[in-house]
């Protein structure tokens, strides 16, 4: 009795599955490599993992790059009312009087400047460290998300083959079913079989 209810949900389980797939008979089947593929560029998780790993590297390099200095160029333009002053005033310009002296309303300007660090009581080095300690930390979360995103896609595609394998062994199991039923069916119209045989069958 058991046996027959496991075999009837079985065959439930099959005729289900069969209709929410729409009954193709072409089905298209990944490879593992596509399916692979496929969820490495879907999942927003690794893609999180993957931009943050980039952003702690670029730091860890920007970190390491502070030994080298930093070379600062500014500039802008100065706005000023007609009673503001600019410029020095020396002393040829004084003997030239007021009508030559700078009287601008604007004027640009722009400055270089270069830093390099001395020393700074290890926070330079200690930044760099910590800096090349987090991306190998990102590096190492990168590969076990990937890890565990392959793990993931090789189980179920596994899981997914043996159930194709099992719906295949079902289908040939209803088939000899089917054959039986129908050698009961004749036994029974050749008397051979009583009526009780056929409803066990």
């Amino acid at each position: 009795m058991i046996r027959s209810l496991g075999a009837i949900l079985l065959l439930n389980i099959f005729v289900l599955s069969t209709m929410a797939l729409g009954a193709e008979a072409d089905p298209v089947l990944l490879t593992l490599d596509d399916a692979l593929n496929r969820a490495m560029e879907a999942n927003p998780h690794l893609q999180a993992v993957e931009a943050g790993t980039m952003a702690h590297e670029s730091q860890a390099q920007s970190e390491k790059n502070r030994w080298l200095g930093e070379l600062t160029l500014s500039g802008g333009l100065a706005m000023n009312g007609d009673d503001t002053l600019i410029r020095p005033i020396n002393s040829e310009m004084m003997a030239g009087g007021v009508s030559t002296m700078p009287f601008d309303d604007r004027y640009a300007f722009w400055s270089l400047a270069y830093r390099m660090p001395l020393f700074a009581g290890g926070s330079v080095s200690g930044s760099s460290d910590a800096a090349r300690l987090t991306a190998t930390a990102s590096r190492r979360n990168m590969g076990r998300a990937i890890l565990g995103t392959r793990h993931q896609v090789l189980m179920t595609y596994v899981n997914l083959l043996s159930i194709d394998a099992q719906i295949n062994a079902w289908q040939e199991e209803l088939k000899a079913l089917d054959s039986l039923v129908g050698h009961i069916e004749l036994g029974q119209e050749a008397g051979k079989y009583s009526r009780v045989d056929l409803l066990k069958t």
